[in-house]
């Protein structure tokens, strides 16, 4: 199967989940489930999901195309198992199917893997202060310890705070950087 788009992410998609199925009690031999997937208060897609009877396979349909889809089971360490479905180009183990093969297959990737390295680190700035009791704005002061902290989880938040702020200026100063370079023509280029 082609990849659907260089840009696309699972957002909006149609899936099946192999943990969804196995939460309904879809993957008893001879069930059958019908996942709906919404995005932003719409329903996007219905995709059924039914276990045959005699092997490991579970037919998934989506409009008018069918597959079946192999399912392969990993040991857990207090017992039992846990399912997954067995991509069909790449014979890998996914939890989800967009809607026949996996997310490497299709060619989707996350908003994050996307995401430059500054707005990486911005975004992961934002997260530590919040974690703290502050709020993301960066340009408020960093908040004190709030109550039921321990001193050195705190130091250690701290810390990772200020490495991340660093980061995230540093980022930000080489992009400004280079728009510099790129707008100033009397300036010969490195």
């Amino acid at each position: 199967m082609p990849a659907i788009s260089r840009y696309a992410t699972p957002e909006g998609l149609p899936e099946v989940d192999v943990r969804t199925l196995k939460r309904s009690g879809s993957l008893r031999p001879g069930t059958s489930a019908v996942l709906t997937k919404r995005y932003a208060g719409q329903i996007v897609c219905e995709v059924t999901a039914t276990m045959q009877a005699d092997c490991d396979e579970v037919l998934i349909s989506f409009g008018d195309r069918m597959a079946f889809v192999g399912l392969v089971y990993t040991p857990q360490r207090l017992g039992g198992r846990r399912a997954w479905f067995l991509c069909p180009c790449c014979k890998r183990r996914a939890a989800i199917l967009y809607p026949f093969v996996c997310r490497r297959c299709s060619g989707i990737t996350y908003p994050s893997q996307r995401e430059a390295p500054h707005h990486r680190a911005i975004r992961k700035a934002q997260k530590l202060r919040i974690r703290l009791g502050g709020s993301g704005n960066m340009m408020e002061p960093l908040p004190p310890r709030p109550w039921g902290m321990w001193d050195r989880t705190y130091r250690q938040r701290i810390d990772a705070c200020r490495r991340a702020d660093a980061r995230s200026l540093t980022g930000m100063s080489e992009v400004l950087q280079r728009w510099q370079d790129a707008s100033d023509p009397k300036r010969p280029p490195v």
